[in-house]
């Protein structure tokens, strides 16, 4: 269950994922990450992101086990969004996160398609056991993305953060492998 050298590519229906590299940085993407609107339900809202700070992050996976994904659409080879999956091996344990960031990209399905291929390899080819998300109240196209890929509600932490000075529950969803 190491980290391969090489990278992964992980096949949705409309959308493939490949690792997200250095070279993947580009204005588009960091304008994805400091825009407040979008960011709006993200602890990533507090952060101003330049090249460094993602070169940072993506660092932080090359020592890993944990995967940090481009999501691409198949037509078009656009990149549309990031995925990532923090692993836990000795608990067989994945906990994901996605950002559809390109407008294009909306409400067309497309997280739940790389939600769900990603949990499909995690499943299959890390023999994860059980992948976890955890979102806020708020964030409805996150909870759909949860609900749609077959993850259940497992807990809620009453008025865990603010939004705008609003208090919103965290909500951590759930999905056991089927396959073991």
């Amino acid at each position: 269950m190491s980290k391969p050298t090489e990278a992964i590519n992980i096949l949705g229906k409309a959308t493939y994922l490949k690792t997200f590299t250095y070279s993947d940085i580009c204005g588009e993407y960091l304008e994805w990450l400091n825009n407040k609107s979008l960011m709006a339900f993200s602890n990533q809202r507090f952060h101003e992101h330049s090249r460094a700070s993602c070169e940072d992050y993506i660092r932080s996976f090359e020592r890993s086990p944990s995967l940090f994904m481009g999501i691409y659409l198949k037509e078009s080879n656009q990149l549309v969004g990031t995925i990532s999956a923090h692993l836990a091996l000795h608990h067989r344990t994945a906990d994901l996160g996605i950002l559809i960031g390109s407008p294009s990209a909306k409400g067309k399905g497309l997280g739940v398609d790389a939600w769900c291929a990603m949990m499909d390899f995690l499943f299959r080819d890390k023999s994860i056991r059980k992948i976890t998300a955890g979102t806020l109240s708020c964030n409805k196209p996150m909870i759909r993305v949860a609900e749609n890929s077959g993850m259940e509600l497992e807990a809620i932490r009453k008025e865990q953060e603010l939004v705008e000075d609003k208090p919103y529950d965290m909500l951590y969803f759930a999905k056991f492998s089927a396959f073991l």
